[in-house]
């Protein structure tokens, strides 16, 4: 288990394990660039809209600010508590995944990744709630069939990140539960895993899908000074924004 080693240990066995600074160097100078084509995140939000995943593509503004809002309230707090919990650096922990693979830290929320990149995420990174990026791949026809490929091989020890990932994931059963996840997701995709939106607070009920973060997205200003007045007055998480919870 990763606590088990120390850290410099970690960090060389992960550098050993996937020797490719070209090919490491490239995807990451893909996933900044990736930022600047704004077509190219319409185009992807409207295949989530014509799959049903989201009901309307939000405005440039309002997706700026929604996803301000998603790192600094859900994102990086989750992030953090995970970590304390399982007594492990935050810190240490991304970079490691950025040694592993750079790219994998550019686009926290996803929308900006390729599909490979939101595969190799969920492999590399435990998720409580995987349904996000689950969606998030559904911005390809075969996005989600390649996530289960993908798990298929690292459990088998073919994937070619399988040992780099298998130091950087901090439960040894995750690949695991993700794949009997994936495969009870594929059958009924409203399922949850773990806390179900009658338990789950505000900001996790809100920003662990696509569907409801999309929404409150949609709720934020669509107008450059509005959103920026959002962003820059808005302290704590706007509760009267939050997806509603479900009626019994």
């Amino acid at each position: 288990m990763r606590r088990m080693a120390s850290r410099a240990e970690l960090l060389v066995k992960t550098i050993a394990a996937r020797p490719d600074p070209i090919g490491k160097t490239r995807r990451l100078l893909a996933a900044v660039l990736a930022f600047a084509d704004l077509r190219a995140v319409d185009a992807r939000l409207e295949r989530l809209r014509e799959a049903g995943i989201i009901e309307r593509v939000p405005g440039r503004w309002q997706l700026a600010a929604g996803i301000v809002d998603m790192l600094r309230f859900w994102v990086f707090p989750s992030a953090g508590t995970y970590y304390d919990d399982q007594e492990i650096s935050f810190a240490f922990s991304h970079l490691l995944r950025f040694v592993e693979e750079p790219a994998s830290i550019v686009d926290p929320v996803g929308l900006f990744t390729s599909k490979e990149g939101i595969v190799g995420h969920l492999l590399q990174t435990v998720h409580d709630n995987p349904q996000y990026d689950f969606q998030l791949l559904r911005m390809w026809p075969d996005g989600v069939d390649e996530l289960a490929r993908a798990i298929d091989d690292v459990l088998a020890g073919t994937h070619p990140r399988a040992k780099a990932i298998r130091l950087l994931v901090e439960e040894p059963d995750y690949h695991e539960r993700l794949r009997s996840y994936l495969q009870r997701w594929r059958e009924d995709p409203s399922l949850v895993f773990r806390r179900g939106p009658d338990t789950a607070s505000d900001v996790e009920r809100t920003f662990s899908t696509v569907t409801a973060a999309v929404r409150y997205f949609n709720r934020l200003p669509d107008d450059a000074r509005r959103a920026v007045r959002h962003v820059t007055t808005t302290k704590t998480f706007p509760t009267h924004l939050a997806e509603p919870r479900p009626k019994p």
